[in-house]
């Protein structure tokens, strides 16, 4: 029921679709409920409501990260493990949290699996996105530039579909 809810959502206002960026696989689509707001960033344009649903169907980056912001979420269907530092716990639907920009964390989806998460971003903290490198947390940038990562690669993780692209990717997959 979720995931239909969220296609059906994102055929009409388009999706934020995150790829990543050592498999080239889409593995994240957010669906911003409310007013469509959109700023540009070092990772071309991207959502910037406060609310939306992600559909998940691939892992994170092998590596954990914050936020900048805190953020309260709560898994709607299907679920996925958590990894916290040397922690990796389950989290299925019901399952809720509000984080601060502060906590590092890193979510895995087993194959075949998905997640639908209500999300909602609470204010900007101080500290930006980080990754944690060697125990460390590191400035995004400066963790994909050491990477060798150009920029124009960073700015491809994350792209808006516009709803005729949803729909018409929907009929070539059905």
């Amino acid at each position: 029921m979720w995931i239909k809810l969220f296609w059906y959502l994102a055929k009409s206002r388009g999706t934020e679709t995150l790829t990543n960026i050592y498999t080239n696989h889409e593995y994240m689509h957010r669906v911003f409920l409310g007013k469509q707001l959109f700023q540009k960033g070092l990772a071309g344009e991207y959502g910037a409501g406060r609310v939306c649903l992600n559909l998940i169907l691939g892992s994170d980056l092998p590596t954990e990260h914050n936020h900048p912001w805190g953020y309260f979420t709560l898994i709607l269907s299907g679920g996925y493990y958590e990894v916290r530092g040397e922690e990796r716990t389950w989290r299925g639907p019901g399952w809720f949290a509000w984080r601060s920009h502060e906590d590092f964390h890193r979510v895995e989806i087993p194959d075949g699996g998905h997640a639908v998460t209500f999300f909602l971003k609470g204010k900007h903290g101080k500290m930006g996105s980080f990754f944690m490198d060697e125990g460390k947390p590191i400035k995004d940038l400066r963790f994909w530039l050491r990477r060798g990562v150009s920029r124009d690669k960073i700015g491809a993780m994350i792209k808006y579909k516009s709803p005729e692209e949803i729909q018409s990717e929907l009929k070539q997959n059905s």
